[in-house]
C-alpha cells in the first residue's frame, strides 16, 4: 500500500509465535527499531549488546528480511544485517539458542 509514492503499508511472510530465545552474536551493538524496517527514522533508542540474550515472541518476513520482535518492549530487530550495504553480504545478528 502506497501513499504519495512512500509505503505505508506491507504484508508480513512466515509468521511465527514465540517464544524463543536469541542471543547478539554479531560482537557490536545492535539498535532496535519501532517498526520492522530497516530505516534510520525507526530506530527506537534500545540497544542490545554483544552476547546478550533475549526473548522473541514473534518472527516473521518483511520483503525478504526476518524481522525478532522482543518481548521486552524494546521493539523490533533484523536476524541480518547488511555488510557494507549489499544484500549478498550479510552476517547475523541474532541467533536462536538452544
Amino acid at each position: 500500500e502506497y501513499m504519495d509514492e512512500q509505503r505505508v503499508l506491507t504484508g508480513m511472510d512466515d509468521l511465527e509465535l514465540g517464544p524463543w530465545w536469541y542471543r547478539n552474536v554479531c560482537g557490536r551493538l545492535a539498535e532496535a527499531r519501532k517498526v520492522p524496517i530497516r530505516g534510520n527514522w525507526a530506530r527506537s533508542g534500545y540497544i542490545i549488546c554483544p552476547k546478550e540474550a533475549c526473548v522473541v515472541t514473534l518472527r516473521c518476513r518483511i520483503d525478504g528480511d526476518r524481522w525478532l520482535l522482543l518481548a521486552d518492549g524494546r521493539g523490533w530487530i533484523f536476524e541480518k544485517c547488511r555488510v557494507n550495504g549489499k544484500d549478498e553480504d550479510e552476517e547475523f545478528v541474532m541467533a536462536e539458542v538452544d
